[in-house]
């Protein structure tokens, strides 16, 4: 491939620098594309849990969320709460005891949540 140089730098004849330039740009923005998180929502909720222990929270993704975490306010570490349920509108926490596994029935809880898709 003939080629020029100026002071050392070696230029390919062939090679449109632009071109190059907006390969690498494309390139970079697909693979951020793939490691970025396209959607993400968070809260703070406050209600009463159902009879089986579940609060429904409406997340606002416009997805379903691949992962959720959930975060108990009330009565942390003696609290457990685990995520279950997901569509795109919404999301179920159960709330249990930590160390009986008994669910937290009808009772007022608090939490912060965060929904990643």
């Amino acid at each position: 491939m003939p080629s020029t140089s100026s002071g050392g730098l070696r230029i390919p004849l062939d090679s449109d620098p632009i071109d190059d330039v907006a390969k690498w740009v494309r390139d970079l923005a697909d693979d951020i594309d793939t490691r970025v998180v396209k959607k993400q929502r968070s809260g703070a909720t406050s209600a009463s849990t159902d009879a089986s222990g579940d609060l429904t929270i409406t997340h606002g993704l416009g997805t379903t969320p691949t992962t959720v975490l959930p975060v108990a306010q009330t009565n942390a570490g003696a609290w457990l709460c685990t995520v279950h349920t997901f569509t795109s509108t919404t999301f179920k926490v159960r709330f249990r005891v930590s160390n009986t596994g008994a669910v937290i029935a009808s009772t007022p809880v608090a939490m912060h949540w965060l929904a990643i898709a």
